[in-house]
C-alpha cells in the first residue's frame, strides 16, 4: 500500500512546493518567478497523468490477458471506456496551451487548445458514466447534440453580448464557446457524480477540479477588463491587479485535483471479466 501511495505523495509534495514557491515570490515581490516555474507545474501533470494512464492501460490489459479470442473485443471496450488515458490526453492539451500562452504570447491558439481540453472532459463523462449498457453510437449521439447545443448557446452569446463588447474577432468567439463548453461541462458533471461514483476513482476531485479551474478564468477575465474599459484608481482596479495573483492561485491545485481524480486503481466497472453486455 506504501508503495502504491508513494508516486502520489511525491506528486503532491512536488506541486505543493513549486505552489507555495511562486506564490511567495510573486506576493513578497521579492523574486520574479517568471513563467519557467508555472510552466513546469503543468508539465508535471502532464507527466503524472501519462504515467497513470499507462499503469492503468497495464492493469486492465494484464488482467484479461487469458480471456480467449472471443472476448478479445471486451478488452478494446474496457480500454475505449478507461477515463485515465483521457484525463492524460486532457493533461497534454492543457500543456499545449500553456505552450502558446505562457511562451509563445498566441492567445487564439492557446483558447483553442483550452476547448479542445472542455471538449475532451465531455467525452470522459459521457464515455465513464454512460456505459456499459449504452451503445456507443448512442453516447457519440448525446456528445454530439451537446456540441451543437453549445456552438448555438455561444453563438447567441457572441453576436448579442461579447461581440459588441469586446468586438469581432476570432478570439471573442472562441472565447465565447469555451466560456459555454466549461459551464456546460461544470453542470453535466454534477448531474453525472452519482452515476459516476462506480466508474470513475474519484469524480468529486474532477469537479472541485474543474470548479478552481474555472475561478482561474474568472479572475482571467476580470484582469482583462481593463482592455476593454477604461478603469479608475481606486478599489476596483486593486481588485483587477490582485486578480493576476488569484489566477495561478486557482489554477494549479485545479490542474493536480483533476490528475488526482482518476488516480488509483481503475474503476469498479472495468473489473468485471466476462461481463457480455453490448456497448456496441
Amino acid at each position: 500500500m506504501k508503495k502504491k501511495l508513494f508516486p502520489i505523495t511525491a506528486f503532491i509534495i512536488a506541486e505543493s512546493a513549486i505552489y507555495a514557491g511562486f506564490l511567495y515570490m510573486e506576493l513578497t515581490g521579492r523574486y520574479d518567478p517568471g513563467t519557467g516555474l508555472k510552466y513546469a507545474s503543468i508539465a508535471l501533470c502532464a507527466f503524472f497523468a501519462i504515467i497513470n494512464a499507462i499503469i492503468q492501460v497495464c492493469r486492465v490489459s494484464g488482467r484479461n490477458s487469458s480471456v480467449n479470442s472471443a472476448d478479445g473485443s471486451l478488452l478494446g471496450k474496457k480500454l475505449y471506456h478507461l477515463p485515465q488515458p483521457l484525463i492524460a490526453g486532457a493533461m497534454i492539451l492543457t500543456l499545449l496551451a500553456d505552450t502558446f500562452l505562457l511562451l509563445l504570447d498566441e492567445h487564439l491558439s492557446g483558447v483553442l487548445c483550452f476547448i479542445a481540453v472542455q471538449t475532451l472532459y465531455l467525452w470522459t463523462v459521457l464515455t465513464v458514466s454512460l456505459r456499459p449498457q449504452t451503445a456507443s453510437g448512442q453516447i457519440l449521439k448525446a456528445f454530439s447534440v451537446r456540441l451543437a447545443a453549445r456552438f448555438i448557446i455561444a453563438a447567441i452569446i457572441y453576436f448579442a453580448a461579447a461581440r459588441p463588447a469586446m468586438g469581432a474577432g476570432g478570439l471573442t468567439a472562441a472565447t465565447s464557446f469555451y466560456a459555454v463548453s466549461f459551464i456546460d461541462n461544470i453542470l453535466i458533471l454534477s448531474m453525472a457524480l452519482r452515476s459516476l461514483a462506480e466508474s470513475y476513482p474519484h469524480p468529486a476531485l474532477l469537479l472541485t477540479g474543474l470548479i478552481l479551474f474555472a475561478l482561474c478564468d474568472i479572475n482571467v477575465a476580470f484582469f482583462n477588463m481593463s482592455s476593454y474599459m477604461e478603469i479608475q484608481d481606486g478599489i476596483l482596479s486593486r481588485l483587477i491587479s490582485f486578480s493576476d495573483y488569484l489566477m495561478w492561485a486557482f489554477y494549479l491545485p485545479g490542474q493536480v485535483l483533476i490528475v488526482l481524480s482518476c488516480a488509483g486503481a481503475a474503476s469498479k466497472k472495468l473489473d468485471y471479466d466476462h461481463q457480455t453486455t453490448d456497448i456496441s
